[in-house]
């Protein structure tokens, strides 16, 4: 079958974005160049201007492009927490979930927070569209369960997601050496079990959330 017109060149563009996110997350802004772009992507450099212009131009669609696949984890986790259960069974599962897709989105993350680090904020649209909807939906399902105020619930779970930000960041060898893992088979598993375990506890002890014997 033949190949519909303009495939090739939705693929290309969708290689450039790709590698072009991929370098700024790793080197930033400043130091990523729109002919390192062009290289790793394999393309030439008029190819990369033909499809994004500026390197402001790609940056802000890979910025973008990052924010899109970020923004499924809100579903991510209201999906997990809407399975029900015990107070304790909800936050296990939604911060299990968390962690599995802050691990498959290193590149998405690095590059939101690069954000940060040059702005000392996220960026507005991000507030609003992302930061300010879950902090909402997570006061309203927490709400009824647990004894704490809109303020008090709307700080533990910023203080979690920023310990989920770091931890989703650090390498697979750091996690390991972070939880004490020196010998035996799946390090790599057990370690990230260890992380969402004390995740899970830490947002419990923030929301004052009773301890199961």
């Amino acid at each position: 079958m033949a190949r519909p017109a303009g495939a090739n060149s939705q693929l290309t563009r969708k290689r450039i974005l790709a590698v072009a996110s991929a370098l700024f997350a790793k080197n930033g802004h400043a130091g990523t160049s729109m002919r390192d772009i062009a290289g790793e992507a394999g393309v030439s450099l008029a190819t990369v201007t033909h499809h994004f212009g500026a390197k402001n131009e790609i940056y802000r669609a890979s910025v973008e492009a990052m924010d899109a696949q970020l923004g499924r984890i809100k579903q991510t986790v209201e999906s997990a927490a809407a399975a029900g259960g015990s107070l304790d069974t909800i936050i296990d599962n939604a911060v299990a979930s968390a962690v599995k897709f802050g691990r498959r989105h290193q590149s998405a993350i690095t590059l939101i927070m690069r954000t940060v680090l040059d702005t000392g904020e996220l960026a507005e649209h991000r507030r609003e569209g992302v930061l300010q909807p879950y902090l909402e939906s997570g006061t309203l399902l927490l709400s009824p369960l647990v004894g704490l105020n809109e303020q008090q619930l709307r700080m533990a779970l910023t203080s979690v997601s920023y310990l989920f930000v770091r931890y989703s960041l650090s390498s697979t060898d750091e996690l390991i050496r972070v939880a004490g893992i020196t010998s035996g088979p799946r390090k790599k598993r057990r370690a990230l079990q260890a992380v969402t375990e004390h995740l899970s506890a830490a947002l419990k002890a923030l929301l004052h959330v009773p301890s199961q014997l």
